[in-house]
């Protein structure tokens, strides 16, 4: 049983043609055997884009790059990549199994690289509409039913509004704020600086060359490297994160190390910086892109894992 890098949920097998090709139906992802893609291309370009309208992204979000295990070797991590002769489309594979895992939507953009007309790009089924809200809540501490507008429980007193996400490092409530455009959580007391699934991608798809505006001092704390013996627990999901060596693959599919330490929670997928860190994963971009004299205008993602 292969189960999706991005959610956990068990994959399935869907036919295409001769083929039969892992497909999760939460987020869409899509995982090939070693030969699998090369095979369904052979099928054309337009059963490639039908196969990514037909099992779209149910959770109204995109994961981000990086940091997702293989399903077939489990504990080895995913690399990012690109073909040749599909430039800027960013899939990820296995060292050791040699499978690949594609997000929702890679399939699409591999299509069009590969001719497909963009006035041909199939649609997916209409999305199904939202629950409706609870008519009721059940009390988190003795689990009598409440009113969805209480604000305390009738029979325990226990609070029924959800607990404000506090800092990993310190505990101190984070403070929701707008920094180059893209929505933010930071430490009052820290300067650390947590970011959703939402804002990450952001970040790593219109921001690389700016992300240090999104830190609260480019000065690094020796505190913050010592508390780094325990794990970080994520404000949000409340379960310990997993730290990532950041590396920075540019355009040309470069790894760049920034000696970055971040912290990704697997369940909601967003990400805790100490203060400092963005800074300086944009100054290491900054100084290799001089290195390689390379334009200042050329974009790049961040994965999160070592190399």
């Amino acid at each position: 049983m292969k189960t999706c890098p991005v959610d956990g949920e068990t994959l399935q097998a869907v036919g295409v043609g001769t083929l039969a090709i892992d497909v999760c139906e939460v987020c869409g992802g899509k995982w090939f055997d070693d030969k699998e893609l090369t095979l369904l291309t052979k099928q054309g370009v337009r059963a490639m884009a039908q196969l990514d309208a037909d099992y779209p992204n149910t959770t109204g979000s995109m994961p981000p790059p990086g940091g997702k295990a293989c399903p077939i070797c489990e504990k080895q991590e995913l690399f990012g990549f690109s073909f040749k002769h599909t430039p800027g489309v960013v899939l990820e594979g296995c060292r050791g199994c040699k499978g690949l895992w594609l997000d929702q939507g890679k399939l699409i953009q591999l299509a069009v690289k590969l001719g497909l007309p963009p006035d041909e790009i199939p649609q997916p089924a209409a999305a199904t509409e939202a629950p409706a809200a609870p008519t009721e809540v059940q009390c988190p501490q003795c689990k009598a039913t409440n009113k969805p507008t209480d604000k305390q429980c009738w029979q325990c007193s226990a609070s029924l509004v959800p607990e404000a996400p506090s800092c990993p490092r310190c505990a101190t409530p984070l403070v929701d704020t707008e920094r180059d455009t893209i929505a933010l959580r930071v430490c009052s007391d820290c300067g650390g600086v947590w970011l959703d699934q939402a804002s990450v991608m952001q970040m790593f798809q219109h921001h690389m060359n700016t992300c240090g505006q999104l830190d609260s001092s480019s000065e690094r704390r020796e505190e913050d490297l010592q508390r780094r013996t325990q794990p970080a627990m994520c404000p949000i999901c409340k379960i310990n994160m997993q730290e990532h060596d950041f590396i920075a693959q540019l355009e040309a599919m470069y790894n760049v190390p920034t000696g970055i330490h971040a912290d990704r929670c697997t369940t909601c997928y967003g990400m805790w910086f100490d203060v400092g860190e963005l800074a300086a994963v944009q100054q290491a971009v900054a100084e290799y892109r001089a290195s390689k004299q390379e334009d200042s205008g050329d974009s790049g993602f961040l994965f999160g894992g070592s190399e």
